[in-house]
């Protein structure tokens, strides 16, 4: 017992020994911290190359589910794939890559799906794949449509459309989560 005190003693010793003459930082001399600006956007894309984002804070989550988790549902419209159960809530889900303008595709492998939310509404959204966050400057995005008359966007995703914003000098089409939400396209069968 008496020899383990003079071992934490003296390891006490060494650690003391250890940070005698070692030179502290001073708290302001610590790199900055970069504090992002703006508000962040999760990015996804529905084909090809154009990318499109919602902001974050209408997101609820996003999930892989697989084609037997979604219940088809008799005499609705075709742009819903059908519902599924998340955590105990039935979810409705759009696939948005056909309001996008694509033909309806059977689902084969895990889909994405990103589940946003405007006030009590909710609604599931399949898309090709999640490419990431991004913060982004307000000031950045475009909110003007004739400012961005190139883009080929569907009559059906066009008018969800709320602005645009560049990544990595590619265009992002930024769309409206509570315009999609409340769409009377996809509600009537």
């Amino acid at each position: 017992m008496k020899q383990d005190l003079n071992i934490q003693q003296d390891s006490n010793k060494i650690d003391h020994e250890a940070f005698r003459g070692t030179a502290l930082t001073p708290v302001n001399e610590s790199p900055p911290v970069l504090i992002p600006q703006g508000d962040l956007y999760l990015r996804f894309g529905l084909s090809g190359t154009e990318q499109f984002a919602f902001v974050a804070t209408s997101v609820v989550e996003v999930v892989e589910i697989l084609p037997e988790q979604i219940t088809p549902m008799p005499n609705i419209s075709s742009l819903l794939l059908g519902t599924f159960n998340l955590r105990g809530e039935i979810i409705w889900i759009l696939d948005l890559r056909q309001l996008y303008g694509q033909a309806m595709t059977d689902l084969v492998g895990p889909c994405s799906v990103i589940v946003i939310q405007e006030g009590e509404g909710v609604l599931g959204l399949a898309v090709q794949d999640i490419q990431g966050m991004a913060w982004v400057d307000v000031d950045q995005i475009k909110s003007n449509p004739h400012e961005f008359p190139d883009e080929s966007l569907e009559e059906g995703l066009a008018q969800h459309v709320q602005g645009k914003f560049y990544t990595e000098e590619r265009p992002v089409i930024l769309l409206a989560s509570g315009s999609i939400i409340n769409a009377k396209q996809w509600a009537a069968a």
